[in-house]
Order: C-alpha cells, then structure tokens, then sequence
C-alpha cells in the first residue's frame, strides 16, 4: 500500500520545513543511486525504507497531502465520467 506520514518530529528536519504534515502520502523517492526519483506508491514501507538505508547520500521524498490525493481521485472520477457521457451521446 501507500506510505503515509504518522508523525512529524517536533524538532525534525520535517517540522523545521513546515512542508510535511501527518497524514501525507510519500510519492517519490531518491533512487539508490544519482539523481533520479522512482514512484513510491503501492510499494509499502518496507520496500520505501530500504531504499533509504542503501542510498549512499541525502534522500529526497516527495509527499502529497490527503487534499492533493483526494483532489486527483475526484478529478480522475470526473474524466471517467465525462468519457462515459461523451461515449452515451455518441
């Protein structure tokens, strides 16, 4: 499943930020190696958090908040249904 934010350290890097809030997904994450970034969702903890430990170097996590995710899920339920009244009206 996806990686949500349980907590947020209150003297963490995260709460210095103020961009991490509890609940968000993580989506993003630093490849094992380079600068390249690989899709984190539906992967689980488990396979996210061994990707940190083996990275050699700063880790970059990209996070979506619970209103991104439900913004995208609402706009994706919207096309489906505009392509099924596009499909009727045909």
């Amino acid at each position: 499943g996806n990686v949500y934010v349980e907590t947020v350290a209150p003297k963490g890097n995260a709460a210095r930020t103020g961009k991490v809030k509890e609940g968000d997904i993580v989506t993003m994450c630093s490849a094992t190696f380079g600068e390249e970034m690989w899709s984190t969702r539906g992967v689980g903890l488990p396979r996210v958090l061994a990707a940190i430990r083996v990275r050699s170097g700063p880790v970059k996590l990209v996070f979506e908040s619970q209103t991104q995710y439900e913004q995208k899920k609402a706009m994706t339920s919207k096309q489906i249904q505009a392509q099924a009244d596009a499909a009727a009206a045909a």
